[in-house]
């Protein structure tokens, strides 16, 4: 059987401007750590990092 062909889509979003502040604003109070947040978002930590 032919392995299927996976299409990954290259469509960028824009963040506001202020999405860093926000970030570090969820960390601190949600008390999670970056990797928790990471791994709640996005499939790679260092994309947080």
């Amino acid at each position: 059987m032919p392995r299927q062909r996976i299409r990954h889509s290259r469509e960028t979003y824009a963040f506001p401007v202020d999405f860093p502040e926000r970030l570090k604003r969820l960390q601190r109070e949600s008390g999670l750590s970056w990797s928790d947040i990471a791994r709640r978002l996005w499939p790679y930590r260092h994309t947080v990092w």
